[in-house]
């Protein structure tokens, strides 16, 4: 029963790989803008979804050579994180509400490589969290609920 689940596990993480890695081959990257700290914000514009009650969007961050620096310093045991370059990070947004949760998140290195990855499980989905007034995030979330045809 174990192996068997394994076995589940494994297939299951290739399959999301397959997927990240078509997913971000054809993906089509709008440029945002660019935070206080450097950080440059682009969104897919072929992965925005708008559902009954959310929009959905991957969003890009290449990160400043300070951030880099501070992700380094913070996550030093993560295998290959002196290379970070980038996050990548799929948000469901409710425009009407001004919230926002993250479902999957990865970073990526400069040579395209993961270097780590996490997701919210379908059954355990983050919190939603509020959006701060004159905020990249509520910048972006302006842009891309209006591309979406929210509010």
């Amino acid at each position: 029963m174990k192996r068997k689940n394994i076995v589940i596990f494994v297939v299951i993480g290739f399959i999301i790989f397959f997927f990240v890695v078509f997913f971000f081959v054809t993906a089509e990257w709008e440029y945002i803008g660019t935070d206080a700290a450097g950080n440059d914000y682009l969104y897919n514009t072929r992965s925005v979804s708008r559902g009954q009650d959310t929009t959905t969007v991957w969003v890009k961050v290449m990160l400043s050579d300070k951030d880099k620096a501070s992700v380094v310093k913070e996550f030093p045991k993560i295998n290959g994180i002196e290379n970070i370059n980038n996050t990548v990070t799929k948000y469901e947004i409710n425009c009407s509400k001004n919230v926002f949760r993250a479902t999957f998140e990865a970073w990526h290195s400069s040579e395209g490589k993961v270097i780590y990855s996490q997701s919210a499980g379908a059954n355990v989905p983050g919190q939603f969290f509020n959006i701060p007034p004159g905020t990249m995030g509520a910048f972006f979330t302006k842009t891309i609920c209006k591309n979406a045809g929210g509010k």
